[in-house]
């Protein structure tokens, strides 16, 4: 090998080098973004009340009954770039499809600045329409001991700033909505003489 041929290769070599030093800085300088559950509800607020049906002529009473819960949620993003978080969603487990499960979440898309952290109050809520009062407590106490709670989107992140699922999990003690739904049922139970 002659000495420019040496030369072109040594050049070429480090042209690489300092093309895969540029990628990895990029990289390193993207978008990190991050959502996380920051705590498992604790206190669930009950509301429902009833309403006349079609069913028996019209003269039938349905009961609606909601249980909801606030949930703190932190997204945050460690690169000094800015992200994007697509789609973000709570999903609560659902035994059973026994219940409507309504998350509400004030921003599901949006742009996060680098360096920053943004805490979102969401809501989770379990709504259920029944026939008979009576019934609504013992499902409620036929639930798991614990329900899974997912906070789910789409973000920025490593690799060079890609959009990947990014999620995380909890587990929800149901024991604290039991006394909660027994409070609110109470005073509409006929009394016994």
């Amino acid at each position: 090998m002659t000495t420019a041929e040496l030369s072109a290769l040594a050049i070429s070599a480090l042209s690489l080098l300092v093309a895969l030093a540029a990628l990895y800085r990029a990289d390193l300088r993207g978008p990190r973004v991050t959502v996380k559950l920051l705590e498992a509800p604790t206190k669930w607020d009950v509301q429902g009340g009833s309403y006349l049906t079609e069913r028996d002529g019209g003269n039938a009473k349905s009961w609606r009954v909601q249980a909801s819960t606030p949930v703190p949620l932190l997204v945050e993003n460690t690169g000094p770039r800015s992200g994007v978080v697509h789609g973000l969603r709570l999903e609560l487990e659902n035994p059973e499809k026994s219940f409507e499960i309504i998350g509400a979440i004030p921003e599901t898309t949006f742009t996060i600045s680098g360096k920053e952290s943004r805490t979102l109050l969401a809501s989770i809520t379990l709504e259920k329409v029944v026939n008979d009062l009576a019934h609504i407590v013992s499902l409620y106490k036929s639930l798991p001991p614990d329900l899974h709670l997912r906070a789910l989107s789409r973000a920025n992140g490593p690799p060079f700033g890609q959009i990947k699922n990014a999620s995380d999990q909890i587990n929800v003690s149901t024991k604290p909505l039991i006394d909660p739904v027994a409070k609110w049922v109470k005073p509409w139970m006929p009394k016994q003489g």
